[in-house]
């Protein structure tokens, strides 16, 4: 599982080999003298191959290995603002959902037209978020309309 992990850049690869690992642990030992039974052999052959054969990316263990050396070891690496300016969310991060977005006034409005926003659509979900994403749009731009006239109500504006 940690090569899995480590290693391999497909969920779809990941969790076969963890699905692998389990039916592993489920199939007994075969009876001669305690020696792994074909299943539970298949079980690592098929692991292993699929390992082997699937694309890697270690970003992720060599990402743990950066914060590892410039925190415990302060190790001066060079251009670190620069790393640290590209490890920073873009602005469209900040949304509702986050304090800072909060503090800068994102609602649901802002949500709808940019932080909910998703590349490498399915064609499904693109057809959905070409009729879903204006929908909601009008949906929230009504409700602030209402909330605003219910302040001014109160307000005594009206």
């Amino acid at each position: 599982m940690i090569i899995a992990v480590e290693d391999v850049g497909q969920p779809e690869a990941i969790a076969a080999v963890g699905s692998l690992y389990r039916m592993f642990q489920f199939l007994g030992k075969s009876s001669k003298k305690g020696e792994e039974s074909w299943e539970r052999k298949m079980c690592v052959v098929r692991a292993a191959l699929i390992l082997a054969e699937s694309k890697k990316y270690r970003r992720a263990d060599e990402f743990l290995d950066l914060l590892e050396a410039v925190e415990k070891h302060k190790v001066d690496v060079k251009n670190l603002e620069l790393l640290k300016a590209a490890m920073q969310p873009p602005d469209y991060a900040y949304n509702m959902h986050t304090i800072e977005g909060r503090r800068m006034g994102r609602g649901l409005l802002y949500w709808y037209q940019v932080s909910s926003k998703c590349e490498n659509m399915t064609d499904e979900y693109r057809k959905w978020r070409e009729w879903f994403e204006p929908f909601m749009i009008e949906l929230v731009k009504r409700k602030e309309e209402i909330m605003k006239n219910r302040k001014r109500e109160r307000r005594g504006e009206c």
